[in-house]
């Protein structure tokens, strides 16, 4: 009885070890899909940590080599390698990445999907919204501390009173990016980068961080900038002077040139280079300054490396066609009448020399701009620009004039000194010369004769210009220079080779100062006035003060883009205004008053691939008139304001220069390597008053260089 016990005590105890057993394994059996999703989802979060890191990498090169890159604009694949897929709309960044078949993504936003009028400027980005309330925002070109807005609206939208998530300081940018993983991805392509999730697993990752500027990135900031020499010439008198001033009070009113710094005139016994506060002007080691400055100014040394503000061509707003007016010169005469005539001004005067009748033709004007006129014995015309407009080539013809029919009057001095050698080489090393077609450098009949006539006045051996060979030197035919031989870039060997044409072209004027190929010649390159004198034979009446180019835009802003060179025979007004020309601007008439405006990108007033001249002249009170600037005016070739001139002994009868922004003489293309081959400033004027406000340099989207150095200064993940 007793043993029977025990067996059965034994079978009770095997029972429930089997039972344990049993439970144990089916639990392992229910246990074990969770074990497999949950390495799974590991491997999701790892792809996604790479996912965020990745697009981090990608915004940190986008920013580092465009300062004010924000991924603006329609949308764009800027990566499809098979391996990555990176896609841009109007602010906000989407990347698809495979790495051996498991599709990850990053995702940046920039925009506040506040529709096209928000405050960021941008339109919605449709297929590439993002919902997330985090949002990146570039300060690197700005000079001021910027709100960083939380996205709580509607659909993930900054409303007009949004909360502030966190303080941006000038010079950084705070970048967030979401890096996802896991099964809903794999609708995923190129096509739908950014799929709404669908079913199953994700796992999601976030990276922020803010960078800052590495202090060897920064530009000088400065209301001047001339990579040649300024000069400024005031009349003789007591409160004349180069004055220097700064809308932001944090910010030092400085001149930065990298030739010398000359100011003469003003009082007798004072200064003549003066500061609303605290100043400066710096010099290369080696530059000298000939003047008297106030005490509020000091000298500081400028960097040989050190870069100026670098606006390219490609940065500025232009013109995209929906309205166009052909190139050529409009006039209007003492009726009020507008004819066209489809050619340059300086076949305009040519033509009107010989034959002051030729009617020219009426011209359709397109809805952008306005012409109206007043009736009467003294008529006032008015050219309205209410849009962006763009100057269209007439075949050969690039440059657009709107002066009375007697032409313009640009006074004593207006760009008619003798050019230098180096403005000579300069002129002839232009790209526009240039066709890549047959690689040479063309040159038109004018300038071709004047080389004829250097070379057959034995100035020197064409054959010593080194690696390229001149052709048809000896005949009647235009002039070609092409590269001897191949290999480099046939542009940058003919400007490093055409310099030495300066000297002995320069030798050769001063020897025959009155041969008849120079003027032409001189017009071609661009190096005279142009062909602006006013036309002894055309007796109209109508003058320059009669007639008003006015920039009044239907939006925020209108442009007038050129292909040629810009010339304005009338007073220049207007606000939210902007000429941007590929030529020489040329603004010969009664007086400026013009503003660009001032929203975001499009803080340029001026802009020129050439040279800028200025001349207020009016030759019936034999007076100058005032010029007030407000924006950036930036030159690659060099800029001549003549508001006055010695001749003019009562100083009352000189004008005022007044600009309010920066203005910069870039001395070259901002994009082309070597050193600057232009650049100076001429201030003619009875003062010279210039304010540097950096918020136009900021709604230009730079100040900075072409490639910037940034230090982390925060970085989180979460």
């Amino acid at each position: 009885m007793a043993q029977r016990h025990k067996r059965g005590i034994f079978l009770i105890s095997v029972m429930l070890v089997v039972l344990l057993i049993t439970m144990f394994i089916g639990a392992a059996f229910e246990l074990a899909p969770w074990a497999f999703r949950r390495t799974g989802s590991q491997s999701d979060v790892a792809a996604a940590q790479q996912a965020a890191r990745s697009g981090l990498e990608y915004a940190l090169a986008r920013v580092q080599a465009n300062p004010a890159w924000r991924a603006a604009g329609v949308r764009k694949v800027v990566v499809n390698d098979g391996t990555l897929t990176v896609v841009e709309q109007q602010g906000n960044v989407v990347g698809l990445l495979n790495q051996e078949g498991q599709l990850s993504q990053f995702r940046i936003r920039f925009n506040y999907q506040d529709g096209a009028g928000g405050a960021d400027g941008l339109p919605d980005p449709g297929a590439l919204a993002i919902q997330s309330p985090w949002i990146s925002f570039n300060n690197l070109p700005s000079n001021s501390q910027v709100d960083v807005p939380r996205a709580d609206g509607p659909n993930g939208a900054v409303t007009a009173s949004p909360v502030i998530r966190t303080q941006l300081p000038p010079h950084a940018v705070h970048i967030v990016v979401e890096g996802r993983a896991g099964d809903w991805l794999r609708t995923a392509t190129a096509n739908n980068i950014n799929p709404a999730p669908g079913f199953g697993t994700v796992s999601a990752v976030q990276i922020e961080s803010t960078y800052k500027l590495s202090t060897e990135s920064l530009i000088l900031p400065s209301v001047l900038s001339a990579a040649g020499e300024i000069k400024t010439r005031l009349p003789n008198g007591n409160g004349r002077s180069l004055r220097l001033d700064s809308a932001d009070r944090s910010a030092v009113p400085r001149i930065r040139t990298r030739g010398n710094l000359t100011v003469q005139g003003g009082p007798s016994n004072g200064a003549n280079l003066t500061a609303a506060r605290a100043g400066e002007f710096a010099l290369l080691a080696s530059g000298v300054f000939s003047g008297t400055r106030a005490l509020t100014v000091t000298r500081a040394t400028e960097g040989a490396n050190q870069d100026f503000y670098n606006i390219k061509w490609s940065q500025v707003r232009q013109a995209d066609g929906s309205n166009v007016m052909p190139a050529g010169v409009y006039t209007v005469d003492q009726q009020g009448l507008l004819r066209y005539y489809p050619m340059s001004l300086a076949d305009y005067n040519a033509l009107m020399t010989a034959n002051p009748a030729s009617p020219g033709v009426t011209p359709t004007l397109p809805a952008s701009v306005a012409y109206t006129h007043t009736n009467g014995n003294n008529v006032k015309a008015t050219f309205t620009v209410k849009a962006d407009t763009l100057i269209q080539p007439a075949g050969l013809v690039n440059d657009i004039a709107i002066i009375p029919k007697k032409g313009v009057d640009p006074g004593p001095d207006a760009g008619s000194g003798t050019p230098t050698a180096d403005e000579w080489s300069a002129a002839f090393a232009q790209p526009s010369h240039f066709d890549p077609g047959d690689q040479r450098f063309h040159y038109d009949a004018n300038i071709s004769n004047l080389l004829h006539q250097v070379h057959n006045d034995g100035r020197f051996n064409w054959s010593d210009l080194p690696n390229i060979h001149a052709e048809n030197l000896d005949n009647a035919n235009p002039v070609e220079f092409r590269q001897n031989g191949g290999g480099g870039n046939p542009q940058d060997v003919m400007a490093a080779s055409i310099p030495l044409l300066g000297p002995k072209i320069l030798a050769f004027v001063a020897a025959h100062p009155t041969d008849p190929s120079i003027a032409p010649a001189l017009t071609s390159l661009g190096l005279s006035n142009g062909g602006l004198s006013q036309l002894p034979n055309v007796s109209d009446t109508l003058r320059a003060s009669d007639i008003t180019v006015k920039f009044k835009p239907n939006a925020s802003s209108a442009v007038l883009s050129a292909p040629g060179t810009v010339t304005l025979g009338a007073k220049l007004t207007g606000d939210g205004g902007s000429i941007a020309s590929a030529g020489s601007i040329k603004l010969v008439g009664l007086g400026v008053d013009f503003s660009a405006t001032s929203v975001p990108n499009e803080g340029v007033s001026l802009y020129s691939k050439k040279d800028v001249l200025i001349s207020t002249y009016d030759s019936d009170a034999q007076r100058y008139r005032d010029v007030a600037l407000k924006g950036v005016v930036y030159c690659w070739g060099n800029l001549t304001a003549v508001l006055g001139n010695t001749s003019l002994n009562n100083a009352s009868k000189w004008a005022q220069f007044k600009l309010t922004g920066a203005l910069i003489a870039y001395g070259k293309d901002p994009e082309a390597l070597g050193a600057a081959t232009a650049g100076k400033v001429n201030f003619t004027a009875g003062n010279v008053l210039l304010k540097f406000d950096p918020s136009y340099i900021n709604n230009v989207g730079i100040g900075l260089p072409s490639q910037v150095k940034l230090v982390r200064s925060t970085w989180e993940q979460h």
